[in-house]
């Protein structure tokens, strides 16, 4: 299957390097096809040493919050 399958469905790929231990602010910024901009700050903790398996999958509608 695909990843990315409904309009408007994103991925954002960030490099540990570029984030401290701990909590961090991540700023998503989209510009449609017209040039209209809009952003969010999405927090994101990151644990040096963990990470997810190469394969793995969420059910989403068994998720209440992200």
């Amino acid at each position: 299957g695909r990843r990315l399958t409904q309009p408007g469905d994103f991925n954002v790929a960030l490099a540990a390097t570029s984030l401290q231990a701990g909590a961090n602010t991540v700023t998503v910024r989209a510009v449609d096809g017209v040039g209209r901009v809009s952003s969010v700050a999405v927090p994101v903790t990151w644990t040096p040493g963990r990470s997810w398996p190469q394969s793995y999958d969420v059910t989403w509608s068994a998720v209440g919050t992200v």
